[in-house]
Protein backbone atom coordinates (compact mmCIF):
# COMPACT_ATOMS: atom_id res chain seq x y z
CA UNK A 1 0.00 0.00 0.00
CA UNK A 2 1.72 3.46 -1.18
CA UNK A 3 2.16 5.94 1.60
CA UNK A 4 -0.24 9.07 0.48
CA UNK A 5 2.68 10.97 -0.01
CA UNK A 6 3.71 8.81 -2.56
CA UNK A 7 0.91 8.70 -4.31
CA UNK A 8 0.66 12.76 -3.88
CA UNK A 9 3.91 13.00 -5.94
CA UNK A 10 2.79 10.54 -8.40
CA UNK A 11 -0.62 12.49 -8.88
CA UNK A 12 1.82 15.87 -9.26
CA UNK A 13 4.65 14.18 -11.55
CA UNK A 14 2.38 12.13 -13.60
CA UNK A 15 -1.09 13.45 -13.53
CA UNK A 16 -0.82 17.66 -13.28
CA UNK A 17 -0.91 18.28 -16.96
CA UNK A 18 -4.21 16.13 -17.67
CA UNK A 19 -5.80 17.99 -14.56
CA UNK A 20 -4.61 21.82 -15.78
CA UNK A 21 -5.55 20.53 -18.95
CA UNK A 22 -9.34 19.73 -17.13
CA UNK A 23 -9.24 22.39 -15.22
CA UNK A 24 -8.45 24.83 -18.19
CA UNK A 25 -11.01 23.78 -20.43
CA UNK A 26 -13.61 24.49 -17.19
CA UNK A 27 -12.32 27.87 -16.48
CA UNK A 28 -11.46 29.17 -20.05
CA UNK A 29 -7.88 30.38 -19.51
CA UNK A 30 -4.72 28.30 -18.37
CA UNK A 31 -3.66 31.08 -14.86
CA UNK A 32 -7.49 30.36 -13.60
CA UNK A 33 -6.99 26.75 -14.65
CA UNK A 34 -3.54 26.42 -12.46
CA UNK A 35 -5.72 28.61 -9.63
CA UNK A 36 -8.23 25.51 -9.88
CA UNK A 37 -5.88 22.64 -9.78
CA UNK A 38 -3.69 23.51 -6.77
CA UNK A 39 -6.31 24.78 -4.52
CA UNK A 40 -7.93 21.17 -5.74
CA UNK A 41 -5.14 19.69 -4.42
CA UNK A 42 -4.45 21.74 -1.44
CA UNK A 43 -8.02 20.45 -0.51
CA UNK A 44 -7.60 17.11 -0.88
CA UNK A 45 -4.42 16.11 0.30
CA UNK A 46 -4.57 19.29 3.40
CA UNK A 47 -6.94 16.59 5.36
CA UNK A 48 -5.71 13.21 6.45
CA UNK A 49 -7.63 10.83 3.12
CA UNK A 50 -6.78 7.32 2.79
CA UNK A 51 -5.82 7.09 -1.09
CA UNK A 52 -4.23 4.34 -1.87
CA UNK A 53 -3.93 4.73 -5.23
CA UNK A 54 -3.13 7.81 -7.60
CA UNK A 55 -6.49 6.75 -9.69
CA UNK A 56 -8.73 7.34 -7.00
CA UNK A 57 -6.77 10.47 -5.70
CA UNK A 58 -6.88 11.93 -9.29
CA UNK A 59 -10.75 10.89 -9.52
CA UNK A 60 -11.23 13.01 -5.95
CA UNK A 61 -9.08 16.20 -7.08
CA UNK A 62 -11.40 15.94 -10.71
CA UNK A 63 -14.15 16.16 -8.59
CA UNK A 64 -13.08 18.65 -6.05
CA UNK A 65 -11.66 20.92 -9.78
CA UNK A 66 -15.25 20.46 -10.51
CA UNK A 67 -16.78 21.46 -6.87
CA UNK A 68 -13.97 24.75 -6.98
CA UNK A 69 -15.32 25.98 -10.06
CA UNK A 70 -19.04 25.34 -9.55
CA UNK A 71 -18.72 27.43 -6.46
CA UNK A 72 -16.38 30.65 -8.00
CA UNK A 73 -19.44 30.60 -11.01
CA UNK A 74 -22.30 30.55 -8.63
CA UNK A 75 -20.19 33.34 -6.28
CA UNK A 76 -19.09 35.95 -8.76
CA UNK A 77 -23.33 35.30 -10.14
CA UNK A 78 -24.27 36.26 -6.22
CA UNK A 79 -21.69 39.23 -6.61
CA UNK A 80 -22.78 40.33 -9.83
CA UNK A 81 -26.13 40.55 -8.81
CA UNK A 82 -26.09 42.31 -5.47
CA UNK A 83 -23.54 45.05 -6.89
CA UNK A 84 -26.88 47.21 -8.57
CA UNK A 85 -28.10 47.16 -4.86
CA UNK A 86 -25.79 50.36 -4.30
CA UNK A 87 -28.53 52.50 -5.94
CA UNK A 88 -27.73 56.33 -5.44
CA UNK A 89 -31.51 58.21 -5.59
CA UNK A 90 -29.94 62.16 -5.63
CA UNK A 91 -27.13 62.36 -8.47
CA UNK A 92 -26.01 66.05 -7.77
CA UNK A 93 -24.76 64.14 -4.07
CA UNK A 94 -22.45 62.81 -6.43
CA UNK A 95 -20.87 65.95 -7.56
CA UNK A 96 -21.52 67.85 -4.12
CA UNK A 97 -19.69 65.08 -2.50
CA UNK A 98 -16.53 65.76 -4.38
CA UNK A 99 -16.81 63.30 -7.03
CA UNK A 100 -15.65 64.09 -10.21
CA UNK A 101 -18.04 63.88 -13.32
CA UNK A 102 -16.83 62.12 -16.23
CA UNK A 103 -19.76 62.92 -18.69
CA UNK A 104 -23.34 63.78 -17.82
CA UNK A 105 -23.88 59.41 -17.33
CA UNK A 106 -20.73 58.97 -15.06
CA UNK A 107 -19.03 60.42 -12.41
CA UNK A 108 -15.44 59.06 -10.44
CA UNK A 109 -16.54 58.79 -6.54
CA UNK A 110 -13.38 57.78 -5.87
CA UNK A 111 -10.45 55.42 -6.51
CA UNK A 112 -12.29 52.29 -7.54
CA UNK A 113 -15.46 53.43 -7.87
CA UNK A 114 -17.67 55.04 -10.29
CA UNK A 115 -21.43 55.55 -10.75
CA UNK A 116 -22.90 55.87 -13.80
CA UNK A 117 -26.84 55.89 -15.22
CA UNK A 118 -28.13 52.66 -16.42
CA UNK A 119 -29.36 52.87 -19.67
CA UNK A 120 -32.61 51.05 -18.68
CA UNK A 121 -34.26 52.66 -16.14
CA UNK A 122 -31.98 55.72 -15.65
CA UNK A 123 -31.21 54.72 -12.14
CA UNK A 124 -27.68 56.02 -10.78
CA UNK A 125 -25.39 52.70 -10.04
CA UNK A 126 -21.98 52.32 -8.15
CA UNK A 127 -20.10 49.77 -9.82
CA UNK A 128 -16.69 49.02 -8.75
CA UNK A 129 -13.68 49.99 -11.66
CA UNK A 130 -12.77 46.63 -12.44
CA UNK A 131 -16.42 45.50 -12.83
CA UNK A 132 -17.47 48.20 -14.79
CA UNK A 133 -14.84 47.74 -16.88
CA UNK A 134 -15.75 43.63 -17.00
CA UNK A 135 -18.99 44.55 -18.09
CA UNK A 136 -18.97 47.41 -20.85
CA UNK A 137 -16.40 49.01 -22.79
CA UNK A 138 -14.74 52.98 -22.14
CA UNK A 139 -15.71 55.23 -24.51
Amino acid sequence: MASWRQVFEELVRERRAGLVGYATLLAGNADDGEDLVHDAIIRSFGRARAFTHVNAAEAYVRQAISSAFIDGTRKARTARAAMPALVIRDPASIAHSGGAPLSQEEFRLGPGLVAYRTPASGSWVVWLNSALEGARQWN
